[in-house]
């Protein structure tokens, strides 16, 4: 398990997301008993929704196509203007 997950889980942490735009998926972890283990993984082209917080609809393929369509910064040799 990892140190996040573990300390989430032993603080009673109920749901996090992983987010993972090379994927393009969101991996939601749920408490159960005393440990966060995955229960749904949701991909491009499906709307994420959460036990957690009812009505809240996330429309992935929206999300991952920001991800898919921003300049790659990774290289880049010009720092953030401060």
């Amino acid at each position: 398990m990892g140190k996040k997950r573990a300390l989430y889980s032993k603080h009673g942490v109920t749901e996090y997301w992983l987010v993972d735009p090379m994927a393009e998926a969101v991996e939601i972890h749920r408490l159960q008993g005393d440990i966060l283990i995955p229960s749904r993984t949701f991909g491009r082209n499906e709307t994420l929704r959460s036990e957690l917080f009812p009505g809240l609809e996330i429309n992935l393929d929206e999300v991952f196509l920001v991800v898919r369509t921003a300049p790659d910064t990774r290289h880049s040799d010009k720092r953030p203007r401060r």
